[in-house]
């Protein structure tokens, strides 16, 4: 709570919508996204249409559901999720492959963003350490954010705590409220890809039958 990750969401997702791509974006809690519009009820799914031409729905009941009635009704060419704060990347990829069989789609998976909060980055790992490592061990990028507020030694901690955790992503280093560092997590967005659940699914078992 709190890293930023809406503030986030809503800035790509409104960037990537002028550049002429539908996007949607998928929260936890739509309570959570501020904006001036109304409600769409239809299918129990809340919807609302952000200002640069998005939308942004909460998820109903589980994200292959949610998944397959955004699809059936709106089509989005690209959807952004942001799960619970606890949640496991590798869980949100596999429920939303789920969601292939009811429209006979294909999913391409973006990269996987983890968000890292410089400004409490001591606090967090005193706190919540496990979980904080969970998701930096999924993550294809890690974007250390808040870099305008917090101090050197802070953002130098997070990116030591992310680099212990997972050595192979990309760290970048942004601030989601003043759109420092976003254009790099936009470009990653729209042309780079993150391995299939299924696929690393059959990657691990292969690994463990030789």
């Amino acid at each position: 709570l709190g890293s930023g990750k809406t503030t986030l969401l809503i800035k790509v997702a409104g960037a990537i919508s002028r550049r002429g791509v539908r996007a949607a974006i998928v929260v936890n809690d739509i309570g959570e996204v501020s904006v001036d519009a109304r409600f769409l009820d239809d299918f129990g799914l809340k919807a609302r249409q952000l200002p640069d031409g998005c939308i942004c729905c909460q998820i109903a009941g589980d994200l292959a559901n949610t998944l397959a009635i955004l699809y059936s009704n709106i089509q989005p060419e690209l959807v952004l999720v942001e799960p619970t704060g606890v949640a496991q990347p590798w869980k949100v990829k596999r429920a939303s492959e789920y969601s292939e069989g009811a429209e006979g789609v294909t999913i391409t998976h973006a990269p996987v963003i983890t968000l890292l909060d410089a400004s409490r980055i001591d606090l967090l790992l005193r706190a919540v350490r496990r979980a904080v490592e969970s998701q930096l061990r999924d993550a294809d990028i890690i974007a250390i954010n808040k870099v305008d507020v917090a101090d050197a030694a802070s953002v130098a901690q997070a990116r030591d705590a992310a680099r212990a955790v997972n050595e192979k992503a990309r760290i970048i280093e942004i601030s989601a409220l003043q759109a420092q560092g976003t254009e790099a997590l936009i470009e990653a967005i729209l042309n780079e890809q993150s391995v299939r659940y299924e696929d690393h699914y059959l990657q691990a078992l292969a690994g463990q039958s030789t």
